[in-house]
Parts: C-alpha cells; structure tokens; sequence
C-alpha cells in the first residue's frame, strides 16, 4: 500500500539533520546489529475493527528507522504495524533509546537540570488542577526523577518506577528520591495506591496499552486521580514544523483525546479533563464504553490536517531555500562588485 501523505513518507532515508553524532551511532546500530534478528509482531487497532480499510501514513520514522504507520478508519487511532516483538523493544530502551532521544550516551546534571525546567509546565498543570498537599503521587515512566523533582515543592510523597537502571541510579544520587525498578506491573506488585498516578509521554510507548490501562485502575484511591500526558497528534506545533516528525516507531500507538478517551473509557476510567495537547485526567468509572471508539469522520478529519501540515512545511521549505539562494547571490555580488 502506497503511503498517502507523499514520497517523503515512503522508504528510508536520512530522516533528519539533527541524527548525527551518537544518535546517529545509535541508529545505525538499531538498523544493522539489532533490527536483523527482530520478529515483527502483526497489531490490530484497539477499537477491535478488522483493519481491512486501513490506510497507510508512513513507512519510516522521525529517527529513519522503518515504521509502517496506519490510520484506523473506524476511530482514527494511528498504530506501527506491524511493530517489533517486545524482546527487540525491552534490549533497544534499554541500550540505545537514551542517545537516540537524547543525542549522546552520557547522562549528566546538566541535562537533568534542563529535564526538570521543561517539566515545569506540567508541573504547573498539575498543580492547578489537583491539590498535592500531603497526597501519595506515583509516576510510571519516571526516568531519572526530573518531573517528580518539580513537584517537589507540593508536599506530595512521591515515588517513581522507571525501566532503566541506569537512568535510576543517576536519578538517585540527583533527587533523593524513590525511584524504583519496573513499570506498572511492579508497581502492583508492591500493593501501595496513590491519591494520584502519573503517566507523562509513557502510555504511547505502550506495546499492549489495553491490557495495561484495564490494571491502571488498582493503582489509584477510591478518589484518586490518573493523569495522562500524550504527543497530541493536532498538537503538530510542538515538535516543530515537519508533520514527519510526528511518526516514532517507539510510539506503537499515537492518539488524539477522542482515541485516548475510547482507550480509558474501554477501561473503565471516566475522563474530568482532556485537551489535544495532550493532557487529561481521569477517574476510576463505570464499566468500559467501547462504543466511544467509532467515529469514521475522525479518520479523515486527521488526513486532512496532516496533508495541511504537510503543505506548510513544503512551503516553508521553499522560503527557506529562496531565502539562501538570494543570500548567496548577494554574496556573490558584493564579492565581485566593481
């Protein structure tokens, strides 16, 4: 199947200027000494539909990697598919996702200090909407802590729980805080609930993201709060103003707060606020809403924003390249002027 947003979307290549250094040595590695021996594990959308007018946005990611992207047209929720098997996915975040998101292997104070600066705003968000005042607070996904650093200053007891080691011995020495090994599972495991629960640009890295919201539920209080921080996929401006950037094979689903809400509804939490950032917040419900998911007009209403992006960028390009050749021949002309 072709790609519907164009060429670009089609077959590897570069990807991006910015893949240099240890990122792009970490690509490279992923492409010729780890992507040979994956399986590749076929996915069917969330909503349950067959898949058989699914259509494809992308074969490649924003890291070059390949990444075969599909539009569901019963709900609009994008999935990699097919996606590598776990064992591929567990060896990669924990080996080479860091230089490839971050650009370099080493993890230093300063790039912490700059972590816990951009999560500000969620912080800010958070603390707006809930009170954190001596509340139990559990983030999943923590990393080295940088979030849970700026909250701080609330009182709230905080813990972390977080897949890499390395990043939580370093997270240790520069927060102080309790960081722990694992992720949802080990969480309940430990048969603590929190007041509130925190999933911050972890949840679209989900490979079965059914099977682990329908569990999300045990780990909060009767009155607890879940909040769910996602890359909205109408919410293009954040990471720049290439629409290809979007598409991440470590993003095995991508949503949008109508896709998020068929997701939490199906498991049983009941949304209190939800924007196309996206951020959200829920609450333990009723029994799950499937019928949330359909909504065809959805499907189209996202090609049709992401053929727009597209356009944009194409045109800014364009600018761009105008832009340098008027500046090169007003070089060449004060070079050689008279």
């Amino acid at each position: 199947m072709n790609c519907i947003l164009g060429k670009r979307y089609s077959g590897l290549g570069t990807a991006h200027q910015y893949i240099t250094g240890d990122r792009a040595k970490a690509r490279e590695t992923i492409l010729n000494s780890i992507l040979p021996g994956a399986k590749m594990i076929p996915v069917s959308c969330l909503c349950g539909n067959s898949g058989n007018s699914d259509k494809v946005l992308a074969n490649i990611d924003r890291w070059g990697l390949p990444a075969r992207s599909v539009l569901c047209s019963h709900c609009g929720l994008i999935r990699v598919d097919p996606r590598w098997d776990d064992g591929t996915y567990a060896r990669i975040y924990r080996e080479y996702f860091w230089p490839l998101q971050v650009g370099f292997f080493d993890i230093t104070k300063e790039r912490f200090d700059l972590s816990v600066r951009r999560a500000a705003p969620f912080a800010q968000f958070l603390k707006s909407h809930v009170n954190l005042t001596e509340k139990s607070l559990l983030e999943i996904g923590c990393s080295y802590g940088a979030g849970l650093t700026s909250l701080k200053e609330t009182g709230a007891e905080l813990t972390g729980y977080d897949y890499d080691e390395r990043c939580l011995t370093y997270g240790r020495t520069f927060t102080g805080l309790d960081l722990r090994p694992g992720g949802i599972k080990e969480a309940i495991s430990d048969r603590n609930q929190y007041d509130v629960v925190v999933l911050r640009h972890v949840l679209e890295h989900f490979l079965n993201p059914l099977e682990e919201c329908l569990v999300l539920e045990s780990l909060l209080k009767e009155d607890g709060v879940l909040f769910v921080e996602v890359p909205g996929i109408f919410n293009l401006n954040d990471i720049g103003n290439d629409p290809l950037m979007y598409f991440n094979v470590f993003h095995t689903f991508s949503y949008t707060l109508s896709t998020l809400t068929g997701l939490m509804t199906t498991s049983s939490l009941t949304r209190i606020y939800g924007d196309e950032k996206v951020n959200s917040l829920w609450v333990k419900g009723d029994e799950g809403e499937g019928a949330l998911w359909h909504n065809p007009k959805h499907s189209d209403e996202i090609i049709t924003f992401f053929h727009s992006a597209e356009k944009k960028y194409k045109k800014l390009q364009h600018h761009g390249f105008v832009k340098k050749i008027k500046s090169y021949s007003q070089r060449l002309k004060n070079k050689y002027k008279p």
